[in-house]
């Protein structure tokens, strides 16, 4: 197996945003790619990369990718790596814990590794291999965030900021755990606190008891009133722009973001200028470095006892993938109710059983 991705962590926000990743997106893509390859393949599109897993004979290149995305290759090839054999499986394992993705920790990563075997499947493209591969990952992912805290913050990002506040009526953006930890402790500290999130009918669960909720498109008005802002969203794209520049000039900023919450021009206050140490995380990431190895060794040895079954599962996904896409025309396309992926379902199960039957005679 092979990767061929882009990694956009670092790129100008205007491609990050370019990078749609709802699932009639990923499957417009794969769409795309498939007229261009009858290469077997999953696509997998995240909040700051893309990724096309494959076989090592595929004829998917950086370029069909970039495509397939809308994209020109002159605008990601600086951000373009490849993985290849069993670094494939332990990449896909980190990945789907959320410690490689820009929000360390995130759990969305869960539902896009979902929309991608979804898609794969009602595209026609999957392998048996990688479907097998996929449902190990999102299981491995599910037990991670069981077990252990993979989102996790050293006390000092937040002790340092409420430093740097030091009193100042404050707006916090965002309502994942940095930002309610940030609240919390600004409110306790005897600040006047606001929190602004997307989802305000969410705010008696997201927002810290004593801080005021604010909703999302009330946050340039309150941030206005405030004498210091705090940015710590998850999301991709600035939580204040361009347009809002008068209204924070002259105000403590804080841009607790990865990918950055604000254009580089406010020159916030950022997490490397915070000096923040990153012990815990480092903790985090060896911990799940190890699970990762330990995983990817019982699924090599899982794959070596399943060889004779994977061959029957290889070819039924052939036959499922072939039927499906054969069948394109007539299914909806929106499918809204996952109609060819159950279809594609229906048709594995009953070509695998097909053939173990005639493996026993």
């Amino acid at each position: 197996m092979k990767i061929i991705g882009f990694d956009l962590t670092t790129s100008p926000e205007e491609l990050r945003k370019a990078l749609l990743y709802e699932r009639e997106d990923v499957r417009r893509a794969s769409t795309a790619l498939v007229k261009e390859t009858r290469s077997r393949y999953v696509l997998l599109v995240t909040c700051n990369r893309v990724e096309v897993y494959t076989s090592d004979d595929s004829n998917i290149t950086a370029t069909l990718l970039s495509s397939a995305l809308g994209l020109g290759y002159l605008r990601l090839r600086e951000y373009r790596y490849e993985i290849e054999g069993e670094a494939v499986i332990r990449h896909l394992y980190l990945l789907s814990t959320g410690v490689l993705s820009a929000y360390f920790g995130e759990e969305t990563i869960l539902s896009q590794l979902n929309i991608a075997i979804e898609v794969a499947r009602a595209v026609g493209t999957v392998s048996g291999e990688l479907n097998v591969l996929f449902q190990s990952a999102i299981s491995f992912a599910k037990r991670i965030h069981t077990e252990m805290k993979v989102r996790v913050f050293d006390r000092d990002i937040v002790d340092r900021t409420i430093a740097l506040v030091n009193g100042r009526r404050t707006i916090v953006l965002g309502s994942g755990e940095l930002a309610r930890l940030i609240a919390e402790a600004l409110e306790k500290s005897g600040c006047e606190t606001y929190q602004a999130l997307r989802d305000i009918s969410k705010a008696d669960f997201l927002v810290p008891s004593g801080v005021r909720a604010v909703s999302w498109d009330d946050r340039s008005s309150v941030a206005e009133k405030c004498e210091a802002v705090v940015s710590a969203s998850s999301a991709i794209g600035y939580t204040l722009g361009e347009d809002d520049r008068k209204i924070v000039e002259g105000k403590l900023l804080l841009d607790l973001a990865v990918p950055s919450d604000f254009p580089l021009s406010f020159k916030a206050v950022t997490l490397q200028k915070l000096g923040a140490s990153t012990p815990l995380r480092d903790a985090v990431v060896k911990r799940v470095e190890e699970e990762a190895e330990r995983k990817m060794g019982e699924y090599l040895l899982q794959m070596e006892k399943r060889r004779g079954f994977l061959k029957a599962e290889e070819i039924a996904v052939d036959i499922a993938s072939d039927s499906v896409r054969r069948l394109s025309s007539f299914l909806p396309s929106d499918d809204e109710n996952g109609l060819a992926e159950r279809v594609y379902e229906m048709i594995r199960k009953a070509s695998v059983n097909a053939l173990m039957r005639t493996r026993r005679r």
